[in-house]
């Protein structure tokens, strides 16, 4: 191996020795780690929310309409894994109060709120058989892990199962086709040391990493999520409703969260001598996949108890140092160095120059990406809400597809906007994590490896013998997308970002449902006779 100076930044060639000193650290140390379950987005993520679907968020989505950039789009979905057979057996609880949270600052405590809660009736009254009443935005009664409804008049109120409008917001509930993308299963078989990488990996240089085999039509990945429903809470609203001073200092920038909250005993918190019902904070979701990558199975339950504003004190130690343009060990361990060594083994080539087909995404981010703060990834991810400038306009490859060179796409803005800027339902918000870790997340190689990493042994980083995710992200994606699309993380590309059916381009910008089994519209089911 040789290594060159630039400046306050080194640069790494790596050759064949090196190359297979990597070939055995991978396998040898690919039986080492036996990681607990892990899921994708917030399917399912704890034992408590497996037995509560209507409180279960499998995502929640921030952005501006794309047709009318001063509105704001907010959408929570529900009930994850809604099987299309038993479309009439998905409801929203009434037991539960769903919220979306707006802060202001970077304390991250909850300045508004706009609040639904939903009702059963007759079906005479609603074919849906329940009504929905939203309240808010306005500023909580309450704030933190209990809450209670906002008293005065709904702002809009009316059937489930359909489009509502009224004093400006627009709100839709009902089923809709799961948006989110990701092969779960092949995630799943990675951390279980079952595979390695999402793409079955040739023996050109690293010898052979188990995946997925690659299809004529040069993907490799599955969706977990094609083919079932969720239930939908999608509001419209003016962004001038919920804009404030500025979330971490930038004038227009909000941070969002989506909580569920299941109805406890009537007490008086407000100290007005109404009892009013309190809802006890059951679920939060804020930035995507942030549970499942960073927090251990054993302590979701725990995180869903706690608020945003507390959780750069209580979940820092979870997320890995990042790394900078200054060498952390002797070794050329920066952003540039493992820009090179990603490069060196293959995995930024999705062109398919290699043997059979591409094997990694191209950087998000160029080697010469500006870091001086190991914290940037803490930063980025905490507290865990989801950022959005208001002033920033919607507009061409929102939130960057990688440019010659690396991402060239300004409103990516990692760190102020943690990992993009807001989430649209198209987003390939998978592809945008496992980028951002690869290229930035310090991990303790194995000493006198000799790739950048390999030196002495860094509290914060993680550990490469020990932690499978490492392996998890090399590919930089889960090959939903053809080899010519995985460069583009923005989700303006066909088909619909991966998503297996066609998102809308108007309110609420999710796809329609799939249909009872038979129907048109029906995938994979059989034929029914």
């Amino acid at each position: 191996m040789k290594t060159k100076t630039r400046g306050n930044s080194h640069w790494h060639s790596f050759g064949p020795i090196s190359l297979v000193l990597v070939v055995l650290v991978v396998l040898g140390y690919a039986v080492c780690y036996s990681p607990p379950k892990a899921l994708a987005s917030d399917h399912r993520e704890s034992p408590t929310a497996d037995a509560n679907g209507e409180g279960d968020i499998t995502d929640m989505f921030a952005f501006l309409d794309p047709n009318e950039p001063s509105q704001l789009v907010l959408i929570m979905n529900v009930n994850p894994f809604a099987i299309p057979a038993e479309t009439p057996s998905y409801h929203y609880s009434t037991d539960f109060l769903y919220q979306f949270k707006i802060a202001h600052d970077q304390h991250a405590t909850e300045d508004l709120v706009i609040q639904a809660v939903f009702a059963n009736v007759a079906t005479t009254v609603c074919t849906s058989g329940q009504t929905i009443s939203v309240y808010g935005p306005a500023r909580p009664i309450i704030t933190g892990t209990r809450n209670v409804v906002l008293e005065g008049k709904p702002t809009v109120t009316g059937c489930t199962g359909t489009t509502l409008s009224e004093g400006g917001m627009q709100v839709f509930t009902g089923l809709r086709d799961d948006p989110f993308v990701t092969d779960v299963g092949q995630l799943n078989r990675i951390l279980a040391n079952n595979q390695d990488v999402f793409r079955d990996f040739p023996g050109f240089a690293l010898g052979a990493l188990r995946g997925r085999a690659v299809r004529s039509d040069l993907t490799s990945g599955v969706d977990g999520f094609g083919g079932f429903n969720v239930t939908s809470i999608a509001v419209e609203l003016p962004k001038s409703a919920v804009a404030g001073p500025g979330f971490l200092g930038t004038k227009g920038l909000v941070g969002i969260w989506a909580t569920t909250s299941m109805e406890g005993k009537k007490a008086d918190p407000d100290h007005d001598h109404d009892r009013d019902r309190t809802f006890v904070q059951f679920q939060r979701v804020g930035q995507q996949l942030f549970k499942t990558i960073f927090v251990p199975s054993t302590m979701r339950d725990a995180f869903n108890e706690t608020k945003p504003e507390d959780d750069v004190t209580n979940f820092s130690s979870l997320i890995p140092d990042a790394l900078t343009t200054t060498d952390n060990d002797g070794t050329g361990n920066t952003i540039a160095g493992r820009a090179g060594l990603l490069t060196a083994l293959g995995f930024t080539d999705a062109s398919g120059s290699h043997p059979g087909a591409g094997h990694g995404a191209p950087l998000l981010l160029p080697g010469t990406f500006n870091n001086t703060n190991k914290n940037l990834l803490r930063v980025a991810l905490l507290p865990d809400v989801l950022r959005l400038d208001l002033n920033l306009i919607p507009a061409g490859v929102l939130p960057g597809a990688a440019a010659v060179g690396g991402n060239g796409d300004p409103q990516l803005g990692l760190g102020a906007f943690g990992l993009q800027n807001g989430r649209r339902p198209a987003d390939n918000v998978t592809d945008i994590l496992l980028q951002f870790a690869r290229q930035l997340a310090d991990v303790n190689f194995p000493q006198g490896l000799g790739v950048p990493g390999s030196g002495a042994p860094r509290p914060g980083a993680l550990t490469f013998a020990t932690d499978r995710r490492v392996l998890a992200v090399l590919d930089g994606t889960v090959w939903i997308k053809t080899d010519a699309q995985v460069g583009n993380v923005s989700g303006n590309v066909a088909p619909y970002g991966g998503n297996d059916e066609p998102l809308l381009t108007q309110f609420p910008f999710l796809a329609a449902p799939h249909p009872l089994p038979g129907e048109t519209g029906t995938i994979n089911f059989p034929v029914q006779q």
